[in-house]
């Protein structure tokens, strides 16, 4: 994860996601770049590794190695920001929920915005 991040400066979002079982349904995920206020300042919604490899494809205990460019909404927010990331059913909208019950991961590391 990149220290800092501008619309300007768009560098990529790496994930390295671990098939913990196998799937049947294919999956989109989400990267979201959350302000310190709470708004949604950029994301990225894509099938993993930009649809080539869905997750219905995976198998038990492989890793995918999936990058992800955001699209901006607010190109002039300045300041701390957190990545949070998750899966969901596009027909549906519907999130993956995780085992403590959590819809999405927030990352532990603050991001700066230029």
């Amino acid at each position: 994860l990149p220290e800092q991040l501008s619309a300007e400066r768009n560098a990529p979002i790496k994930l390295l996601w671990q098939a913990v079982e196998r799937s049947h349904q294919s999956y989109m995920v989400f990267v979201h770049l959350i302000a310190a206020d709470g708004r949604l300042i950029a994301q990225s919604d894509s099938e993993p590794v930009q649809g080539a490899r869905p997750t219905s494809s995976w198998r038990e205990g492989e890793y995918i190695l999936d990058q992800h460019q955001l699209h901006w909404h607010d190109r002039a927010y300045r300041g701390a920001a957190s990545v949070r990331i998750g899966l969901y059913d596009l027909r549906t909208g519907a999130r993956l929920t995780l085992p403590n019950g959590d819809d999405s991961v927030t990352l532990p590391q603050t991001v700066i915005v230029e």
